[in-house]
């Protein structure tokens, strides 16, 4: 897709989302104690963007991965309260990129058309799986889970189980929401209790398993990165412009050359990490390596969106601080996606070994 293109479509999710996730409209949903807009999600769905990057064979819109990666910006961007990017941004191309014909065709088309939501644990602890007849029945805790509380089914795996699969979230698993630092998205824990697998849920098993739950953890990392790029620069625009209305001293406090260079700075930072994480979402769609590609945008955009989020408080001042404006809730959204689906650190050190072993694409 064509850089004007991807334009069109960012313009047209900004002007939806500029109109139903605006500030007034979102604190009013927090200070009810909300974590979902679940009307917006709808809207969403009807739209279409929940297949977004799904192949029209299955049930999508099949426009490409640039395309998922330009409408997690604009949601990033509008701190919109939706399970767009545990569902559609990791659930749904990790499921495609299984070698269970199956469980695509069964899933993906419910989960475009937004029948479904799904979510994901991929370092789920003690997870054993047992049989119960024909049925296989998968027991463990998870925690720190995306929109536990609204999804209907979760991909689990572990780092030490040789198996990921797609379980319901059903009577026979507890979701407990908690209070997290981002208000704007829900954490939860989620304790399976001998959960029966979806038919044909098996995504992997044995060697392919590790495989798949890493690529589903480079899917997660490269969209909590679009988003983190997403509200980065929404906060970067919301300084600016403070910076130009605030005086101080008979002056717009942008004029003076501590704040010039901390908002040139912020304007460099959002640079290299858009460059970094729109070309993770190309490299998708020219088959190369979802895990590299994570590493560079994970390891350039992780701490760079959050130190732009917290530079813009600062410029603030006192104002950003309040619960009343949104710099915070920037800041806030940007930490989230700093710590999801593997740090900045962690990232960089996959990075370091992939360029030690066959060398980067990147490089």
């Amino acid at each position: 897709m064509s850089t004007s293109e991807l334009d069109e479509i960012r313009e047209v999710a900004r002007d939806l989302l500029k109109h139903r996730s605006s500030p007034d409209q979102r604190h009013a949903l927090l200070d009810a104690g909300a974590r979902h807009d679940l009307k917006l999600w709808q809207e969403i769905v009807a739209l279409g963007w929940a297949g977004i990057a799904v192949p029209e064979r299955h049930g999508g819109v099949g426009l490409g991965a640039s395309t998922l990666g330009a409408v997690l910006g604009e949601l990033g961007r509008a701190l919109a309260m939706t399970p767009f990017t545990s569902s559609v941004g990791c659930a749904v191309p990790t499921i495609l990129a299984s070698d269970n014909q199956n469980a695509i065709e069964s899933l993906i088309p419910r989960l475009a058309a937004g029948e479904l939501i799904a979510t994901v644990a991929f370092d789920t602890t003690d997870l054993t799986v047992t049989t119960s007849g024909s049925d296989l029945l998968v027991s463990g805790t998870a925690r720190f889970v995306l929109d536990a509380d609204i999804a209907d089914v979760l991909i689990v795996a572990s780092p030490d189980a040789p198996f990921v699969a797609v379980v319901p979230l059903s009577e026979r698993a507890t979701v407990t929401s908690h209070d997290g630092w981002d208000p704007t998205r829900s954490l939860c824990s989620v304790r399976l209790d001998r959960v029966p697998v979806v038919p044909e849920g098996l995504l992997a098993d044995g060697v392919s398993a590790q495989t798949l739950r890493r690529t589903g953890l480079a899917f997660g990392a490269l969209a909590s990165m679009a988003d983190a790029v997403g509200t980065a620069e929404r906060a970067l625009e919301l300084a600016v412009g403070h910076a130009k209305e605030r005086h101080q001293f008979n002056r717009p406090i942008g004029s003076f050359q501590a704040v010039k260079h901390r908002l040139a700075d912020m304007v460099i930072a959002l640079s290299s990490s858009r460059s970094a994480v729109n070309r993770g979402f190309v490299a998708l769609e020219q088959g190369r390596s979802e895990v590299e590609a994570a590493a560079v945008a994970k390891s350039v955009a992780g701490d760079a969106c959050a130190a732009i989020c917290g530079d813009a408080v600062q410029v603030h001042g006192g104002m950003g601080f309040t619960w009343e404006h949104d710099a915070h809730l920037h800041l806030k959204r940007a930490k989230l996606d700093q710590a999801m689906f593997g740090r900045p650190r962690s990232h960089r050190q996959i990075l370091t070994q992939i360029l030690l072993d066959d060398g980067c694409a990147y490089a």
